[in-house]
């Protein structure tokens, strides 16, 4: 790059300057004359290996093969750019940041987890299960020598989504913290993280004593005591509901197969 003074308005102006050919107004990499030059050396050697000139000296003509090779990747440089692939969908012209089907995919998920997160506030409020509710944690789920009695503590509003309704791909969460009375090992008292109620997560009325057998983190607690629940104002807002949906994470990946497989999730026999 150059400092050259402008004759119409006589002021100094930068340009920049080939370092091939010399000239003002590029660079190296757009000389025109250096592309020239490297298609004529290419088409050169490749007349003189046709001819046998390097037929005694086989490092002569790997070298100049070698020379064929590199030159012809520095003339084609962007001549023939393969097009992006977006790594959401693996259609090609985009990436997964402009992807209008990820883009669809997610606004579907925000609108099930809106319709979901009805449904859950209104059976929290039923069921009494909320902070401040009491809580009996089941000895033979944590290992501990007594029934304990807790209080929760919290609930994880911002990350429920039509995922951990029963029977969703995210049902075994444990959504909700309970915290013992302190006890001389836990001055704090120890917490416990623990699942929302079963009559809360079935929304879809899926849950039967089949179903059921492998999903012990509802025999984990017994409530006993119940409060009023009140959800916070963004858990019934779409802002809220697509918070939830990016916290889930899952579509950081590729297509979920509920959106990519018209015939997921397979039938039950």
């Amino acid at each position: 790059m150059v400092w050259m003074k402008d004759p119409k308005t006589g002021r100094s102006k930068r340009t920049v300057h080939c370092g091939w050919c010399y000239e003002t107004g590029h660079n190296r990499a757009g000389c025109p004359h250096l592309d020239e030059a490297m298609k004529k050396r290419v088409e050169d050697l490749k007349k003189q290996i046709e001819r046998g000139v390097f037929e005694n000296s086989h490092w002569d003509e790997s070298k100049a093969r070698f020379e064929i090779d590199r030159v012809e990747k520095r003339y084609g440089r962007g001549k023939t750019r393969r097009k992006s692939t977006c790594s959401y969908c693996e259609d090609e012209g985009h990436n997964r940041r402009s992807c209008e089907i990820r883009k669809d995919d997610i606004s579907s998920d925000v609108q099930k987890t809106l319709s979901a997160r009805k449904e859950f506030a209104v059976r929290l409020d039923l069921s009494g299960f909320g902070p401040g509710a009491l809580v009996i944690i089941n000895k033979n789920y944590y290992g501990a020598c007594d029934e304990l009695p807790a209080l929760v503590d919290s609930i994880i509003f911002a990350a429920i989504t039509h995922e951990n309704a029963f029977g969703g791909n995210n049902d075994f969460s444990r959504l909700a913290i309970a915290r013992g009375f302190p006890t001389e090992d836990y001055p704090k008292g120890r917490t416990y993280p623990i699942s929302l109620p079963l009559e809360v997560v079935d929304i879809h009325n899926l849950a039967t004593k089949k179903k059921l057998h492998c999903y012990t983190q509802f025999d984990a607690y017994e409530l006993v005591s119940p409060v009023n629940v009140s959800v916070p104002d963004e858990f019934l807002t779409l802002e809220g509901c697509s918070r939830g949906v990016h916290l889930s994470g899952k579509f950081e990946g590729r297509r979920p197969l509920e959106y990519s497989n018209p015939h997921y999730p397979p039938e039950e026999e």
